[in-house]
């Protein structure tokens, strides 16, 4: 049959670490042209968000500007590359060893989230008007504190927890707010977030295989390395993919 790829479905026990596995034919993608699997690996779920964010909840428009919070990770560095790709002014945070990496992948601005003050600066690189879009990979506290650099009519998607919108001055501001968990199309069963995920594979498959999107991966690991890897990720300490070479038996 035709090589394919596509986002696990996380309502399963196990996992997506194995050889072969069973899924809904609505999900899938064709492998794009060009690529190995270890590439092709390293895009659906990061990749995946990232383009759902930027193009099914901001709809991002060219010449605006986005603030992507935490440049350096799987979906912020995905992000990264589709923000320039879409013409957009684009700002990001990392740590200062990741600076080079973003700035590569198309990051306008750098800031060091580590050493400088992020709402100034951002503030400092709007003339005080603030971003147009916003992306939020770190956390919900890191989204609400991320609310005051949107400018009016401004929109913000949050992936790894929502804002506290208590803060916020009712209709002052006029933004939006968007959650990103692309899991919940098998939790929920809907037929058209199901079919979505297969278009955004063939939409962001079109642009690795284009060469236009980097899988970054930046590390290959084995299947006994696999928790070890885990550990890393949920402590922040990766930057791009890790994607694990599982041998296929007979």
């Amino acid at each position: 049959g035709d090589p394919v790829y596509f986002h696990c479905d996380l309502s399963r026990p196990g996992g997506g670490f194995s050889q072969y596995t069973t899924i809904t034919a609505k999900t899938l993608a064709w492998l794009p042209d060009g690529l190995s699997y270890t590439e092709a690996a390293a895009l659906p779920c990061a990749g995946f968000t990232a383009y759902q964010a930027l193009h099914r909840k901001l709809r991002v428009q060219s010449g605006k500007t986005i603030l992507i919070i935490g440049g350096a990770g799987g979906v912020g560095g995905f992000a990264v590359q589709l923000a320039k790709l879409a013409g957009l002014k684009t700002i990001t945070t990392c740590s200062q060893h990741n600076t080079k990496f973003v700035q590569d992948l198309g990051a306008n601005h750098v800031i060091n989230y580590q050493t400088e003050d992020v709402v100034q600066k951002v503030k400092d690189l709007t003339n005080q008007r603030g971003v147009d879009y916003i992306l939020d990979t770190v956390s919900g506290d890191s989204a609400t504190n991320a609310l005051q650099m949107l400018a009016f009519g401004g929109a913000i998607a949050c992936v790894n927890g929502m804002p506290d919108l208590s803060g916020l001055t009712p209709f002052a501001t006029a933004i939006s707010v968007h959650e990103i968990a692309l899991g919940a199309a098998y939790i929920s069963g809907d037929e058209a977030a199901l079919e979505d995920l297969a278009r955004i594979g063939m939409e962001f498959g079109a642009l690795a295989s284009k060469k236009q999107i980097r899988p970054m991966v930046e590390e290959i690991v084995t299947f006994e390395d696999i928790p070890e890897a885990l550990v890393r990720l949920s402590m922040r300490h990766v930057r791009g993919k890790i994607v694990a070479n599982i041998p296929q038996t007979a």
